[in-house]
C-alpha cells in the first residue's frame, strides 16, 4: 500500500509504503478422523486420537470431544483449542464417540468431522451361572445337553466349555473355545464327569470359570441274577419264605444297583402276589399262604437301565397236615391172635411220605397193642388208599380202637383215631 500526503498548497508530500493487509470471512474445512479407526475395540484406556491437519491463512486451532452419547449431548471430554492434530486421552471401560473441529485465529468456527466410537475394555467378563443339568445328575443319555447363563460384555462374549474327568480340570474329555451359544449338547462316554463354562470378551479377556457341576453317564444294563432260593421246585414247610440271589454285576461307572422281586402263582407272571420293588440288597423275606408259587428277580441301576429279567423259579409252601379223608377197620380171630384189617383214603397237597396206624385196648385202657405201616394201595401220594393188618397177640376180649398218623413230606403230621371202636 503507497500513501502520498498533499496539502491545501497542493504540495505533495513524500510516498510512504505501508504493510499491507488481508480479509478471512472463511471457516477452515472439517478435519477428517484417522485413528482410533471407527467402531475400534482397544484394552488401551489412554488412547490416541488422530486426525488431519487443516490449513488457514490465519492459522488454526482444535476443539476435541469425546462422549458416550452419540449425539454429543453430554461430554465425558471437551478439549479446546488444541494446537496438535494428535491427543492422548485418558478414559474408563466403555463405548465412546468422538469428533474434532478446526478454527482460525479470526475466530471462523468449522464444521465438525464425522463422528467415530471406538470400545475400551480392560475388564474380563463375569462368570456364568450354571442352569442345567442340576449338580450330580445321573443320567443314562450320553447326550446331555449343557445349558448356561448368557454373559454380556462391550466387546461381545463368547464361551469355553470344559468336561474334565477330575476335579481339577487336569484331564480333559471337552475342550470347546470361542462358543457363540450358551447351551452345548456334547457326546460323552460312559464315565464321570465335571463340567465348567468360562466367559471370554472380544479382546480375549478371559473371566472367571464358572463353578462346576458332577454328571455321570451310564448307559449299561446290569447283569440279570441267578436265583439262589428257594431253589427250583423246592417244597417249603414254613409260610415265612426267604428269597436270595446273586448279586447283579454293574459296568462301571455303576449307578448302584436296585432289585424288583415278583412272587405270582402263576407262571405268566402278570399278577403277582407280592411285588417289592427298588430294593437295594440281594435278599428278602416274606409271608405266604400254602400253594406254588413262581418267582422272578429284575435287575435295574439308577440310571434307569434295564430292567434285567432272571429266569422264573418255583417252589411250593405246604404247612397244612394231610387230610385222613375216610377209614375203615375189620376185625378177625385166628388162632389165638386177633386181626385187623386197616384201610384209609388220605390227601396232601404236597404228597404223603407214611401212614402208620395203631391199635389201642381194651377200653378204657389206651395201652398201644400192635403198630403197623400202612402201604399205598392206590391212587398217589397226594390222593391214595392205603392199607395194612394189624396182629394181636393174645387179645383179650373187649373193645379196642385204632389210631391213624400220617405224614407229609415237609412233616407235617395229623393223627386222627377212627370213630368207630372195634369189638374182640
Amino acid at each position: 500500500m503507497r500513501v502520498n500526503v498533499t496539502d491545501v498548497a497542493l504540495n505533495v508530500g513524500s510516498t510512504t509504503i505501508s504493510p499491507g493487509f488481508f480479509v478471512d470471512n472463511t471457516a477452515p474445512a472439517a478435519p477428517t478422523l484417522l485413528s482410533l479407526a471407527n467402531t475400534a475395540i482397544t484394552q488401551d484406556n489412554t488412547p490416541t486420537l488422530d486426525w488431519s491437519d487443516v490449513s488457514d491463512v490465519s492459522g488454526v486451532r482444535y476443539d476435541l470431544q469425546v462422549s458416550t452419547d452419540n449425539t454429543f449431548a453430554t461430554s465425558t471430554l471437551s478439549l479446546q483449542d488444541l494446537t496438535n492434530s494428535v491427543q492422548t486421552v485418558s478414559l474408563n471401560d466403555g463405548i465412546y464417540y468422538w469428533r474434532v473441529r478446526a478454527k482460525d485465529s479470526l475466530g471462523n468456527i468449522g464444521p465438525y468431522s464425522s463422528a467415530f466410537s471406538f470400545t475400551i475394555d480392560l475388564s474380563a467378563p463375569p462368570a456364568p451361572q450354571l442352569l442345567s443339568p442340576a449338580g450330580n445328575l445321573l443320567t443314562n443319555d450320553n447326550t446331555p445337553t449343557l445349558d448356561w447363563t448368557d454373559v454380556t460384555d462391550i466387546s461381545g462374549v463368547t464361551y469355553t466349555l470344559q468336561v474334565s474327568t477330575n476335579e481339577e480340570f487336569t484331564s480333559l474329555a471337552v475342550n470347546q473355545p470361542g462358543l457363540a451359544v450358551s447351551t452345548v449338547t456334547p457326546v460323552l462316554p460312559d464315565g464321570v464327569y465335571y463340567w465348567r463354562v468360562t466367559a471370554v470378551d472380544g479382546l480375549g479377556n478371559i473371566g472367571t470359570p464358572s463353578l462346576s457341576r458332577k454328571i455321570t453317564i451310564d448307559t449299561t444294563s446290569p447283569s440279570a441274577s441267578t436265583l439262589v432260593t428257594p431253589v427250583s421246585a423246592q417244597l417249603l414247610s414254613t409260610s415265612e419264605v426267604h428269597f436270595d440271589w446273586s448279586d447283579a454285576v454293574d459296568p462301571a461307572p455303576s449307578s448302584e444297583v436296585l432289585y424288583d422281586l415278583r412272587v405270582d402263582n402263576n407262571a405268566n407272571m402278570l399278577s403277582p402276589e407280592v411285588s417289592v420293588l427298588d430294593l437295594v440288597v440281594s435278599g428278602h423275606t416274606t409271608t405266604l399262604a400254602d400253594g406254588t408259587y413262581y418267582w422272578q428277580v429284575q435287575s435295574k441301576d439308577k440310571a434307569t437301565n434295564g430292567p434285567i429279567s432272571s429266569a422264573v423259579g418255583t417252589f411250593t409252601v405246604d404247612t397244612t397236615a394231610p387230610v385222613i379223608q375216610s377209614a375203615a377197620a375189620t376185625p378177625s380171630l385166628n388162632l389165638g391172635q386177633a386181626q385187623v384189617t386197616i384201610q384209609k383214603t388220605v390227601t396232601d397237597a404236597t404228597g404223603v411220605a407214611n401212614v402208620v396206624a395203631r391199635v389201642r385196648g381194651p377200653l378204657p385202657s389206651t395201652n398201644v397193642v400192635a403198630t403197623v405201616p400202612l402201604s399205598l394201595l392206590s391212587g398217589t401220594a397226594q390222593n391214595g388208599n392205603w392199607q395194612a393188618t394189624a396182629t394181636i397177640a393174645a387179645p383179650m376180649d373187649g373193645t379196642y380202637s385204632v389210631e391213624d398218623t400220617a405224614t407229609d413230606t415237609l412233616g407235617n403230621i395229623v393223627a386222627k383215631t377212627d370213630a368207630t371202636h372195634h369189638q374182640l
